[in-house]
C-alpha cells in the first residue's frame, strides 16, 4: 500500500463517498484515466492476504451510471493510522443513491 493510497483512505474518512472523477482529480492529476482505474481496481480486492481498503458502489442518474467509492471496514482502519485520530465506527450501511 502507498503513502498515496494511504491518502486517498483519509479523504474518504472524511467525505464518506467520492466519485471517480474527484479521486482523479485529487490522486492522479495529469494522468491518463486508465492508471487510475488499474489501481482503483486493485483497492477495490484482496491482495496478497490484505484487504481490500475500497468499496465501490454505483447507481444510475438521469446522466448515465455514476460510479463512488467508500471504505470498507479495513479502509477505516488505515484512514485512522493515516489521519493519527480515533474516528468514528464504519458506518453499517450505505445512503441510497437519493442521498
Amino acid at each position: 500500500m502507498t503513502e498515496r493510497d494511504k491518502e486517498l483512505a483519509g479523504f474518504l474518512a472524511i467525505t464518506r463517498y467520492l466519485s471517480r472523477q474527484q479521486i482523479e482529480k485529487l490522486m492522479f492529476p495529469g494522468r491518463v484515466k486508465s492508471r487510475s482505474s488499474i489501481r482503483l481496481g486493485q483497492l477495490t480486492k484482496e491482495v496478497g492476504g490484505q484487504p481490500a481498503i475500497l468499496k465501490e458502489l454505483g447507481y444510475a442518474t438521469n446522466e448515465g451510471w455514476k460510479n463512488v467509492f467508500g471504505l470498507t471496514g479495513y479502509g477505516y482502519l488505515v484512514a485512522q493510522d493515516r489521519l493519527g485520530k480515533q474516528l468514528r465506527k464504519a458506518p453499517r450501511h450505505d445512503v441510497s443513491p437519493q442521498f
